[in-house]
């Protein structure tokens, strides 16, 4: 991430006071030390919230804010900019009205980009303010759908592949062994975790 960008919100919200200076400089460090944003380390420790920071940032540099988490951009707008031109600029294309594009970007101080983007596009570009993170998320919905089905897809089977092999233990523990038999079975307990009517079942 671009130290510019770094340098910049590190000196807005030293000036706005908004975060102490200790807690500020340590952030900054990490994001050094990590290669990460100085806005995505900011929000992970809890120093300050993400909707905060932006409109901040927003507010210093007059540029309107947007919360990416809250919309759903039209999957056409990957056809008007292409996968690899928004990786390599860190950017998500929103909307498009005419020749104007409403462009997400986390580092609206990288003129040479911003340049580069509207050469490539032959559109004038509307910049809001949005976190890398949130970015990098909407990214992912936009120009790679599928493989946002396919993790979903994965983590469902593996917790359904999980509370198989959970009741399978507990069946033959309690059931198959003859173990907790009776009003006073520990197997209420020790299947808490499971739905109720596996529970029964383990019971019966």
């Amino acid at each position: 991430m671009s130290a510019t960008l770094d340098r910049k919100v590190k000196n807005i919200l030293s000036k706005l006071g908004r975060v102490q200076e200790d807690a500020l400089t340590e952030a900054a460090n990490q994001a050094e030390k990590d290669k990460s944003s100085l806005l995505d380390v900011l929000v992970a420790k809890k120093l300050i919230k993400e909707k905060e920071l932006i409109g901040l940032i927003a507010q210093e540099i007059n540029l309107p804010p947007i919360d990416l988490s809250r919309i759903e951009v039209d999957s056409a707008m990957a056809e008007e900019m292409s996968q690899d031109l928004a990786a390599d600029h860190g950017v998500v294309p929103v909307s498009k009205v005419g020749k104007v594009m409403t462009l997400a970007v986390a580092d609206p101080f990288d003129v040479f980009k911003l340049d580069d983007l509207k050469i490539h596009t032959g559109l004038s570009l509307r910049l809001v303010i949005s976190t890398p993170e949130a970015i990098k998320t909407t990214f992912e919905s936009l120009y790679n759908p599928g493989q946002d089905q396919m993790n979903a897809l994965f983590d469902s089977a593996v917790e359904d592949d999980e509370l198989r092999i959970e009741y399978a233990y507990e069946k033959e523990f309690f059931f198959d062994r003859g173990v907790g038999r009776g009003p006073a079975s520990p197997c209420c307990s020790a299947a808490s975790t499971l739905p109720s009517a596996a529970c029964a079942m383990v019971l019966a």
